[in-house]
């Protein structure tokens, strides 16, 4: 098959890899204004970054999820709290990594990657 100009682009902006089985990265930020409201399961799970980070996860079988968050005690606690809300929601706790480092202070970054990609 001949590619096309959109698969070109696409290719060129790293929307779309040449390797086979390749998944590509997904990240969704999760804000600190969002997360600090009073959380039960009901509101974590209608968050929009959580949600569509699970429901992109349950598409990709054998995908992971890391957890970038900013370093210091409040980003670790911050970072393990949702860990432990995404393995509530059926994520297994091996399918996700904590990850410190995140630039921002007022945001967490949910990132799916696939099975084997560095995250």
């Amino acid at each position: 098959m001949r590619p096309t100009f959109f698969s070109i682009a696409l290719l060129s902006l790293g929307l779309l890899s040449a390797q086979p089985g390749f998944a590509a990265q997904r990240q969704w930020l999760l804000s600190a204004d969002a997360w600090y409201a009073p959380r039960d399961g009901q509101m974590v799970r209608q968050l929009q970054p959580v949600s569509h980070a699970v429901e992109a996860w349950m598409a990709q079988p054998g995908a992971n999820l890391a957890i970038r968050y900013p370093g210091g005690e409040e980003g670790t606690l911050w970072a393990r709290e949702l860990r432990d809300w995404l393995v509530s929601l059926g994520v297994p706790s091996k399918h996700v990594r904590l990850s410190p480092g995140f630039a921002r202070q007022d945001a967490v970054a949910i990132v799916l990657s696939g099975k084997g990609d560095l995250y």
